[in-house]
């Protein structure tokens, strides 16, 4: 996944993150994979009050693996739509579309326009 970040986002989490932070930022993130797909194959529509609530459980994500800084967040998303997920050797089904969706949602609602971060 390295290859895929950009040089300031590299710099960023080379000074934030630590290896204790790394494992948690890792574990987070394979923890929201699942509850996102397993909202998918639940039937659940982005917009849905289950899905929202994870919505936000990316959007605090994304922002904990940038500290905030809205500055960062195009390279975050930049890197996200080029990376893929594998856990022991195999791949996990992981729906961008959905989570997208369900991100624009949310961030509309708290007044976020999430298209302006788009390279």
């Amino acid at each position: 996944m390295v290859k895929h970040v950009d040089e300031n986002l590299q710099d960023h989490f080379n000074n934030f993150f630590d290896r204790k932070k790394d494992e948690q930022m890792t574990n987070a993130f394979m923890s929201l994979t699942q509850s996102s797909n397993n909202a998918r194959m639940s039937g659940y529509a982005p917009g849905s009050e289950q899905v929202q609530v994870i919505a936000k459980e990316w959007w605090d994500f994304f922002m904990d693996a940038i500290g905030g800084d809205m500055n960062m967040l195009p390279n975050l998303l930049k890197f996200g739509s080029k990376i893929y997920i594998s856990e022991q050797g195999g791949e996990i089904s992981f729906d961008k579309k959905f989570i997208g969706e369900a991100l624009e949602i949310y961030c509309a609602s708290i007044g976020c326009d999430l298209s302006k971060f788009y390279g």
